[in-house]
């Protein structure tokens, strides 16, 4: 009986939505383990593969947008050098720009590097070759 007050007492707290969202949660993790069970090692390989896709296309858009923020605080920094009695040296705003530019570039790389080399991620990464026809 004391528990039973305990509830009706935690509930009238945290009043009625707030026990439909608990309700809703506590049946998703009742379900979860059951979805689970016939997962296959092929279906986990696949969710592993696109895990790691999604990670690299990740990173090079860290990389891209790390290269227009370095690539914007080299050019203030290049700014900055300009007066006199600054402490910013030309030095470090070209290498700012140059560092910039090349994070920028890895995605312009990868992108070429995908399509090209790798034949778009499509089939097996294996090149074609075709023998050319000319007309006259």
């Amino acid at each position: 009986m004391k528990n039973a007050n305990a509830v009706s007492n935690f509930v009238a707290r945290i009043g009625a939505s707030r026990t439909a969202q608990v309700a809703a949660g506590v049946g998703a993790v009742a379900v979860a383990p059951s979805a689970h069970a016939t997962t296959s090692l092929g279906t986990l390989a696949s969710g592993w593969t696109a895990q790691t896709q999604s990670v690299g296309k990740f990173l090079v858009e860290a990389f891209f947008m790390g290269g227009i923020g370095l690539t914007g605080f080299g050019l203030w920094t290049l700014y900055q050098a300009s007066k006199p009695q600054t402490q910013a040296t030309y030095k470090s705003a070209f290498t700012q720009l140059g560092v910039g530019g090349g994070l920028c570039a890895v995605a312009s790389i990868t992108g070429v590097a995908i399509g090209g080399i790798f034949n778009g991620g499509s089939g097996d990464g294996a090149p074609t070759i075709q023998q050319p026809t000319f007309s006259s």
